[in-house]
This record gives C-alpha cells, structure tokens and sequence, in this order.
C-alpha cells in the first residue's frame, strides 16, 4: 500500500515535474486548482492576480507556508489549514466529473477571455475594485460531468455555478 502524499508533498513535487506534452495539466497543478477553488469563494480579482502571476502550485505553497500577501492571506482565512483537494477530486472521479483548468487543452479560454480582460482591466487598489460577490473573474478551474471536452460543449451549454 501507497501512502498518499500530503498536499505540501504534492506541491514540492509539483515545482520539479516537467510539463505535460499531451495538453494536460500535471497532478500537482490540478490539485493545486482544486484546493484554490476552495480557498478563495467567491473568487476575487485580487486572489485570481495572484494566482496568475505565482503559478498555481506555487500560490498554494505561498498560502500554505504564510508567504502570500496579506490581503490573499486574509481572503483565505482559516481554510488556508484545510485540504479536501484530493477528497474533492476523487469524488468527482466516482461521480464521473473531473476538474478542468486552464492548462487543460480543452479549456474553453476563448468564451472566458471577456472574463479576463474584464479582470485585467480593474484597478490595482483593490478598494476600487468591483465587490467580491460581483467581480468579473475568470474561474479557476471548472468541475465538469462527463466524459466530452468542455472547449467542443461550451458554445452549444449552460452552465450552473
């Protein structure tokens, strides 16, 4: 038997993995999503900048040692001690859903992108910025059912969030 590594394994592990060639994004990067999206609900253009700029793996490994920004910190509060992302994803994989990020092939960046230039346009002030609960930000990642690409289904769905 296996042990299954900790989430701050999997993150260490995550910054030595060569990138996948097959459009897929490794094990750590998705558990790193998976654990963002918990993190940090509602998302918040501060949190998704900083996600942005650090790398998913390493935003969890800034959240996680206390290295992230104050106010990143803060929007994730106590959770920062919390890890359900492996819980999370093996239940998704028994309920026939999976976590899609955006260094997924299939990822549906071209209906996403007002999202982003939406995000990129806020201020920096994050007192300017438009309130959490409204914020235009792109998701972190997307919990989809079934086995078709998200990119082909995308134009032709609706989605509940």
């Amino acid at each position: 038997m296996t042990a299954v590594p900790s989430l701050d394994e999997d993150m260490e592990q995550g910054l030595t993995e060569a990138g996948p060639s097959d459009g897929l994004a490794g094990p750590a990067v998705r558990r790193a999503r998976a654990w963002l999206s918990r993190a940090a609900e509602p998302g918040s253009v501060v949190f998704w900048r900083f996600v942005e700029d650090a790398g998913p793996v390493e935003a969890v490994r800034r959240l996680r040692s206390g290295r992230a920004p104050d106010l990143v910190r803060a929007l994730a509060g106590a959770r920062v001690e919390q890890d359900a992302s492996l819980e999370d994803l093996l239940r998704a994989e028994r309920w026939g859903a999976r976590l899609v990020v955006p260094e997924d092939d299939e990822w549906p960046a071209h209906l996403l992108h007002c999202l982003t230039l939406a995000t990129t346009e806020e201020p920096d002030d994050p007192r300017r910025q438009s309130p959490r609960a409204t914020a235009p930000v792109p998701p972190l990642g997307l919990w989809v059912r079934g086995p078709a690409r998200l990119d082909e289904l995308a134009d032709r769905s609706v989605a509940v969030v």
